[in-house]
């Protein structure tokens, strides 16, 4: 019996001739299929089209070198947009700052040029140096006195002026420039700039030294005396005072010397023609000083006495800059003081 009688649950079909077996060939292996065989074909093939792209070797691309212009170019345009980003942030930083109009620098410089204007408005040495500088009653221990006080009242007050005059509150606000060069017109014809003033409160007390001197000179006194006046103005470092002084003393000295020769005449040694003689010799000392004389005022000019007009005019100045100041107030200053909300900037 077959195998097919036996497996009920094959038809019952008449058995088929089996394939004859196919011998491989030495070229095909039976066990290895060829490359071939695992590629599927497709059923028609279309035709690949031409490329347009040139014709490049396979594997790694080779990349071809900036051109050195190109490349300066762009480092060059890089670097100029740091450059203008920097400059862009630097400005929004301080340009604020730069442009700031600081009202509280001119309040407080303002502050300190009122208290030495109202030092020097009652300060009177100035004028005791002005009306006693030729006053032998003050000794020159007391005059010298008068004369640093006077210094020490002006001194510094031309250059705090100034620095308020350099301050951005005035600077950049039209109505306070306007108040401060009205002032500052009238103060410069004070003429109390520091070296200034020195070199002429020096003349003042060379003259007053000067006065005490010769003051008790007479035809006893002897020519080193009168030396010892003479060289005060001879040696004051004003070309004045030195001319002046010089032939003051050949006078001084020829009328004393007439005046000795005429008191130890004899009476009957010609008494009368020296005597004649000193008498022209004081008369032409006393011509000399009475028409040569010099005036101090007019060789050193202090004008002080237009201070309390110069301080009228600071004070209208010194209200409007504290006005201003009130108004843009830095509370973190503490220079004026805050009463419900209201600011007030003393002056």
């Amino acid at each position: 019996m077959n195998d097919n009688q036996n497996n009920p649950t094959q038809p019952n079909t008449a058995t088929p001739e089996p394939a004859p077996a196919v011998t491989p060939t030495p070229e095909t292996p039976a066990s290895a299929p060829t490359p071939e065989s695992t590629v599927p074909t497709p059923a028609t093939e279309q035709p690949t089209p031409a490329s347009t792209e040139p014709a490049t070797s396979t594997g790694t691309t080779e990349t071809k070198p900036m051109d050195p212009k190109t490349k300066k170019t762009i480092i060059t345009l890089c670097v100029i947009g740091v450059v203008v980003v920097t400059l862009t942030v630097l400005a929004v930083i301080f340009l604020p700052i730069i442009f700031k109009v600081d009202y509280g620098e001119s309040y407080k410089k303002a502050k300190q040029v009122d208290e030495k204007i109202d030092a020097l408005v009652y300060n009177s040495d100035c004028d005791r140096v002005v009306n006693y500088y030729d006053d032998v009653y003050y000794t020159n221990k007391e005059f010298n006195g008068y004369v640093e006080s006077c210094l020490a009242s002006t001194e510094g007050l031309s250059d705090l002026v100034n620095e308020l005059g350099e301050t951005s509150g005035v600077k950049r606000n039209n109505e306070i420039l306007e108040l401060y060069t009205g002032f500052k017109e009238s103060f410069d014809k004070l003429a109390i700039n520091s070296d200034s003033l020195k070199s002429k409160l020096e003349i003042y007390k060379t003259w007053h030294s000067f006065e005490v001197a010769q003051y008790d000179l007479n035809g006893n006194s002897t020519d080193s005396s009168y030396n010892t006046a003479g060289n005060i103005l001879i040696q004051s470092g004003n070309e004045q005072l030195k001319n002046y002084g010089t032939r003051w003393l050949e006078l001084a000295l020829a009328m004393s010397k007439a005046y000795k020769i005429w008191y130890d005449a004899d009476w009957d040694n010609g008494y009368y023609e020296k005597r004649n003689a000193y008498y022209d010799a004081e008369e032409a000392f006393e011509s000399y000083v009475k028409n040569e004389e010099p005036d101090i005022t007019e060789i050193a000019p202090i004008n002080l006495e237009n201070i309390s007009a110069v301080s009228t005019r600071f004070q209208g100045l010194f209200s409007k800059i504290a006005e201003v100041y009130a108004e843009n107030y830095d509370i973190s200053s503490g220079d004026c003081t805050e009463y419900l909300g209201k600011v007030n900037c003393a002056i």
